[in-house]
């Protein structure tokens, strides 16, 4: 944490070299996470507004936030009732727009000391990027680049990137113009489980267009809480817009990963009970074998299957 005055200090010295940023960070219950995650962000010195929404914590979240809140670049609210993550974010993202970058980190993932420079970097070169994001898989086991080197394209001097289809929502920067543009999360996505063609049963999502005639969604239907992102990001592509990792990449911890060494999985029980609401939503059973398998699999398609076949950038291998 740094003092009011080493704050000044920081502002003067990046005045004129660094974006204004706002980060937003949404706790519920899962303290050792947070407390982690919390912590390794307000470790780097740089100028920043850090916003902490605590979503109605049941744990000892709120005592813990008490001790940070002498570092001024924390601003934090408490909310008593449960809200989606899009609707916390849209309010987040109206309320600072006059910020050059802002973006969220999900309090179990852990940023490096160059995850901001590295993620701002990216933006000043190129107005079609919509959101860059740290790389939260496990390099060693999801990783391929010799197939995946296929997608790194060069748009700036020293500033190189990953283009994905995706990215995830637990470490990104966006530009509040390309939010003017693409548009807010919805807010009100339904779930529904219905038959696939080839008999299995999966979650369909009343914001994916191919849904949108399958007449299964009724106003009861379950409210979606962690979708939102992935559409959104759709959307931004749809109008041209990419979304990508600094490359060489820019990792980050993802401790939710059963292959993370602070992976809390079955070994806490609001990290566990979360994990079985959220495995729920995407029509899954919860196990940490099966989470495995769900991000390994997305692993697999991100790095070894997908091509960008777009024209941003300067192909470099």
């Amino acid at each position: 944490m740094i003092t009011s005055q080493r704050l000044k200090q920081l502002q003067e010295q990046y005045k004129n070299s660094l974006p204004s940023i706002a980060l937003l960070m949404i706790l519920h219950d899962r303290l050792e996470y947070t407390i982690k995650s919390v912590l390794q962000v307000l470790r780097i010195e740089l100028p920043f507004d850090f916003i902490i929404i605590d979503n109605a914590s049941t744990d000892n979240t709120k005592k813990f936030l008490a001790n940070i809140q002498k570092d001024p670049r924390v601003k934090i609210e408490y909310l008593t009732k449960h809200q989606p993550l899009s609707v916390i974010t849209n309010k987040f993202w109206r309320g600072h727009v006059n910020y050059d970058l802002i973006g969220k980190i999900d309090n179990d993932t852990l940023i490096g000391q160059s995850w901001f420079k590295r993620v701002a970097q990216v933006f000043q070169y190129n107005t079609s990027i919509a959101a860059v994001g740290g790389f939260a898989f496990d390099i060693y086991t999801d990783w391929n680049f010799e197939v995946s080197k296929k997608n790194v394209r060069e748009i700036g001097p020293n500033c190189k990137i990953l283009v994905q289809p995706i990215i995830g929502g637990c470490a990104y920067l966006t530009r509040p113009q390309v939010i003017e543009e693409v548009g807010f999360l919805e807010e009100d996505i339904r779930i529904e489980k219905v038959k696939a063609l080839d008999g299995s049963t999966k979650v369909a999502i009343s914001s994916e267009k191919w849904t949108q005639e399958l007449g299964v969604f009724k106003p009861d239907s379950p409210r979606a809480i962690i979708h939102g992102w992935t559409e959104w990001q759709k959307r931004a592509q749809e109008k041209g817009y990419v979304v990508c990792y600094p490359f060489p990449l820019e990792i980050v911890e993802h401790m939710d990963d059963p292959l993370n060494p602070h992976c809390l999985l079955d070994k806490d029980l609001s990290v566990t009970e979360l994990a079985k609401k959220n495995a729920k939503q995407r029509g899954m059973e919860y196990s940490k074998k099966t989470i495995n398998d769900w991000i390994r699999r997305d692993g697999k398609y991100l790095f070894t299957q997908y091509e960008y076949k777009g024209f941003i950038g300067k192909k470099v291998y």
